[in-house]
């Protein structure tokens, strides 16, 4: 599980790409033997911009399957902070 920003151009990416270039030097496959969550902890950025790094980010990762197992997601507000009690 990775916490991002998906419009970051700094650490986030940076993260992102450590990560992509790490899951490449496993034997296992990301959609067989373990799933990888990417989640925006910005609540303005939308389901569609997550859905754009994620096909970026598969093709980087080029492995077939792996489409249903990478997931990036995306939430409101109330979501992202925790509702209070």
């Amino acid at each position: 599980m990775i916490l991002i920003y998906y419009r970051c151009t700094t650490m986030c990416i940076a993260g992102l790409e450590t990560l992509v270039n790490n899951l490449t030097e496993l034997p296992f496959n990301a959609g067989r033997e373990f799933d990888v969550v990417s989640i925006s902890i910005d609540p303005r950025e939308t389901p569609a911009l997550a859905a754009g790094t994620k096909r970026e980010y598969l093709k980087r990762y080029s492995r077939p399957g792996t489409q249903n197992g990478w997931h990036f997601l995306t939430g409101k507000t109330d979501q992202i902070k925790g509702k209070t009690l």
